[in-house]
């Protein structure tokens, strides 16, 4: 079972990373500025880098993550259920937490803590200074635990779609 959820992790991480690098691509580092630490976007609005306020910044990346959320979603049944094998609705759902989780911490870790806060890339002009701010480990480690706690109530459709699925 856990080279299963190791394989559904694997791939998982690798659709999530794949289509978010080429979404953040497109957009620049402006428009993942909703990462960003607080103190790092409020400078970014005092030098009219970005023109919305905090609300607007929150409802675009809300919309947005709720639209990659539901492929995900669907992506996750579909390993869940072929490579896992899971069948029931609990299975199903524990499968879903498990690649979440996974995502969330190499996302926190790797991505945030060990790239984001030390590329010299993701500095956006006019912020070089705020090097404390880009070093923020906490930012990122406060949503992923966050965000595991949130993903166990966002793995419950999967766990009904697999339980679906076994039902066809």
């Amino acid at each position: 079972m856990i080279v299963k959820l190791l394989l559904e992790g694997v791939i998982f991480l690798f659709v999530v990373f794949s289509i978010s690098g080429v979404n953040a691509m497109k957009k620049g580092k402006l428009g993942l500025i909703h990462e960003y630490p607080k103190a790092i976007q409020d400078r970014c609005r005092e030098l009219g880098l970005i023109k919305e306020n905090k609300e607007k910044l929150t409802k675009k990346a809300t919309i947005g993550k709720a639209v990659f959320f539901l492929g995900y979603m669907f992506l996750q049944t579909a390993l869940a259920y072929y490579i896992g094998g899971a069948r029931t609705f609990l299975e199903g759902w524990f499968h879903g937490y498990i690649m979440w989780v996974v995502q969330i911490w190499f996302d926190a870790l790797v991505v945030d803590c060990l790239w984001f806060c030390h590329s010299k890339r993701m500095i956006i002009p006019g912020t070089e200074d705020m090097v404390e701010a880009y070093h923020d480990y906490w930012h990122h480690i406060k949503f992923a635990v966050i965000g595991m706690f949130s993903q166990a109530v966002l793995s419950l459709p999967v766990g009904l779609m697999v339980w679906l699925l076994s039902r066809i």
